[in-house]
């Protein structure tokens, strides 16, 4: 049954640029430029049918027209680990409707996800959609919360690392032991994003924060 589900929800979508992102196995459908296939369909086996459901099926399909009347409606009737799911994914794909909805619903602007402990901004910030990423700072989201600036810096995105500089993000953010967003730049060639880094002070002794 819920591998039915999911199955006709892509099926309602033949010119499908769906595929599979499993979660800790739980269920969730991301866009991608590659259309999915059926390897790509079952290759997560530890299914969690609990996620699988038909309401589940509708509100992610509303995710990704970003349609908000579906989670208006609904939101509440689903439980906490669908809705953990709803709004991490609803920043990750740019669901600029449906992220003000949630928000207006009474979701944290801070919220972190159970499963990977992102916040909704630093799930935004790997969307292709900078407004989302405004829209949360607008909404008062934390730039110290995370490490939003990295995220920014992994999706290439300028303008996003733009606005969280402007809103006080602090230039050498990072996890320790991990790149910073200047590092992150650098081993990708960004010459555009490590000039605006440099430009705004970050350090390069500190492309790799050591682990204490």
């Amino acid at each position: 049954m819920a591998h039915a589900v999911w199955s006709d929800l892509v099926r309602s979508h033949p010119s499908s640029d769906w595929r599979w992102a499993g979660r800790c196995g739980r269920a969730i459908w991301r866009r991608s430029a590659r259309p999915l296939d059926d390897a790509t369909e079952w290759s997560c086996s530890d299914w969690d049918a609990p996620m699988a459901t038909d309401l589940m099926a509708r509100v992610v399909a509303a995710l990704e027209v970003d349609d908000p009347s579906v989670l208006v409606d609904h939101f509440a009737d689903l439980d906490a680990a669908q809705k953990d799911l709803i709004v991490e994914d609803a920043a990750g794909i740019g669901a600029l409707r449906c992220i003000g909805a949630l928000l207006d619903l009474g979701v944290s602007v801070n919220h972190q996800g159970a499963v990977q402990a992102s916040t909704l901004l630093e799930s935004a910030c790997y969307s292709d959609d900078p407004n989302v990423v405004a829209l949360l700072l607008q909404r008062g989201a934390s730039v110290t919360l995370g490490v939003p600036l990295v995220a920014a810096a992994d999706s290439g995105s300028l303008e996003m690392i733009k606005l969280l500089i402007a809103a006080g993000a602090p230039v050498d953010q990072a996890l320790p032991g991990f790149p910073t967003a200047l590092g992150r730049a650098r081993a990708r060639g960004d010459c555009a994003m490590e000039a605006l880094l440099l430009a705004h002070g970050a350090t390069l002794e500190l492309e790799t924060h050591r682990a204490p």
